[in-house]
């Protein structure tokens, strides 16, 4: 189904731009911070790209749009260092702007969490524009800390991973392929290093990272472009096109060089 740029308003929480919805099971009834519901949901936001704070946070993290309101679900491998007061925050900044004196600025607190790991939700508020928001931020209110903050991004994450093989280059850092109005986008987190050279590109491969070589990196691959930055957040977007359960791996190589960096195992996650 072709996605388009639409204004999707759900009560009086309005969402605008272009999402890409995708059927979910969740829980039934009304949630309260932590409990789960169930009925058909929509991801209109997803992410995993957490910057570290004061601590590591790890695990994928949604936005649902359901019949009987909106939600953010922090998803079964969610984890982190147990706090006093933590609690799951909306803030206008965005992620690496954000500290932890300015974390509760313009923010909507959705509440504390229940636990340091695993599945948990949020209502947010009927009447919430979720477009004044950049960032998901875990924060402890009662010290003042900021635990680690992620971009609020459009779309549902479909791959992730933060595992590399080396082949001539170490490689490090975090990345994600999300879905979004329009089309199908990479993300590299902002701890995302490598060596730098002059031609180095990312590039989608149907081989796997142990059978990729320097010589057949390119073959039968699509070249998303080339790399911007060795380090740090970065996005590319893909061609709209692109099937990607066509390809095993996401790689950097050397083309002008035709040296393989390395690259990560590229696997699906189900809707």
């Amino acid at each position: 189904m072709p996605i388009q740029i639409h204004t999707i308003v759900v009560g009086s929480l309005i969402f605008v731009g272009g999402v890409a919805p995708v059927a979910l099971t969740t829980s039934e009834a009304h949630a309260q911070p932590g409990e789960v519901t169930q009925g058909e949901a929509e991801v209109v936001y997803s992410g995993s790209l957490w910057i570290k704070g004061s601590n590591n946070v790890e695990g994928m993290y949604r936005v649902e749009r359901r019949a009987e309101g909106v939600f953010i679900v922090l998803g079964d491998d969610f984890k982190t260092k147990k706090g006093p007061d933590l609690k799951l925050v909306l803030s206008p900044l965005a992620a690496d702007k954000v500290r932890a004196k300015t974390a509760l600025d313009g923010s909507l607190n959705l509440g504390p969490l229940r636990s340091e790991k695993g599945r948990q939700e949020f209502r947010v508020p009927d009447g919430t524009d979720l477009t004044r928001y950049s960032s998901v931020l875990i924060h402890c209110e009662q010290y003042t800390k900021l635990w680690s903050a992620a971009a609020l991004s459009e779309g549902r994450v479909v791959a992730r991973g933060s595992d590399w093989t080396r082949k001539s280059n170490k490689i490090t850092g975090s990345w994600e392929i999300a879905e979004t109005s329009s089309g199908y986008e990479l993300r590299l987190g902002a701890d995302f290093k490598t060596k730098n050279a002059p031609d180095l590109r990312l590039v989608l491969s149907p081989n796997t990272t142990t059978s990729a070589s320097a010589k057949n990196a390119l073959t039968g691959g699509v070249v998303i472009a080339p790399l911007a930055s060795p380090k740090g957040a970065q996005s590319y977007v893909i061609d709209a096109g692109t099937d990607l359960t066509a390809y095993r791996s996401l790689l950097i190589h050397c083309e002008q060089y035709t040296k393989l960096w390395g690259g990560a195992e590229l696997s699906l996650i189900d809707p």
